[in-house]
């Protein structure tokens, strides 16, 4: 941990100095400084935990350093140094969130007792910076894996995020979308072995990943759900029939599988992620009854089976 000590009266730095040395904080670099300007500097190129300084000093202030740590957003905690008489202009800082005062004469135990508090602080600090570090490092490496549980939980569970939250899980997850749709695919072979089902179902959500850069799949039972983020005119112009006549037709040709396709309406709102789902289910059941239809938006369902 570093800290910072700016005054420009020599004895209050040297008795600063001399209580931290002394204690028993862990705090490894001690700067010390009488020039102001040098203490900017030193805030620039050292980012030290905590900042001690006089309120007030030639040229530069210690209202000026706390306004150039608030501004610049560093992760410094400010103690200022101020006389009897220099108070009410010292609290014209508590804009800039000033941790603590000392009062001249400067008392040992009262000084302590301020600097273990911004020490313990910033420990605890850098503690929560190094966790959420680490869940940052296992997102990135496990971003995939998270997404599709994310998305699970859209279309299986309820709802219970505020609109705010759902916003942010949105980002996280990089699904932000003007619109909103969901298609829904089964297929089957031939062949009587469950590995085989496992393959197939295996390739053509790779096929799918890579044919529908702005969809997200996920797989579960005999139905791979591909959720489609559109974001433009151009996107919205794909969801349509014949997009899915040729996506069918590519599976079909590469693989020894007959598909069928359902496709609910689009949405602005995320949280009828769900909604859809259950759009998508009612057209493929439609499509299994109906033996002699392939693809089917839920919008040219008949009205009577909507009604269910």
């Amino acid at each position: 941990m570093k800290i910072l000590i700016v005054d420009d009266e020599p004895l209050i730095q040297i008795k600063i100095k001399n209580l931290l040395e002394t204690s028993s904080l862990g705090i490894y670099t001690i700067f010390s400084t009488s020039d102001s300007g040098e203490a900017l500097q030193i805030l620039r190129e050292q980012a030290p935990e905590i900042l001690i300084t006089d309120v007030r000093m030639p040229y530069i202030t210690g209202i000026d350093l706390a306004r150039f740590i608030y501004e610049n957003k560093m992760d410094t905690l400010v103690i200022f140094i101020t006389g009897y008489s220099d108070f009410q202009y010292a609290k014209s800082g508590i804009d800039y969130q000033i941790f603590d005062y000392l009062l001249k004469p400067i008392d040992d135990k009262n000084a302590l007792d301020s600097i273990k508090k911004a020490v313990s602080l910033m420990l605890e600090r850098n503690k929560h910076k190094e966790m959420y570090n680490l869940f940052q490092n296992y997102f990135s490496a496990h971003f995939s894996d998270a997404r599709k549980q994310y998305i699970e939980k859209l279309l299986f569970s309820p709802i219970t995020e505020s609109k705010e939250e759902l916003l942010e899980m949105q980002k996280q997850f990089s699904i932000v979308a003007e619109v909103y749709g969901l298609f829904g695919l089964t297929f089957s072979h031939k062949s009587s072995f469950w590995e085989e089902e496992f393959y197939y179902t295996h390739i053509i959500e790779e096929f799918l990943n890579k044919h529908f850069e702005n969809g997200i799949t996920y797989t579960f039972g005999n139905t791979i759900y591909v959720l489609c983020c559109l974001n433009q005119e151009v996107e919205l112009k794909l969801y349509e029939y014949s997009t899915f006549h040729l996506l069918k037709k590519g599976i079909e040709q590469r693989y020894p599988v007959e598909v069928i396709i359902g496709i609910s309406d689009t949405t602005k709102d995320f949280s009828k992620i769900q909604t859809l789902r259950k759009q998508v289910m009612e057209c493929l059941e439609y499509l299994e009854a109906q033996k002699n239809q392939e693809i089917v938006f839920y919008f040219d369902l008949p009205f009577m089976l909507k009604q269910k």
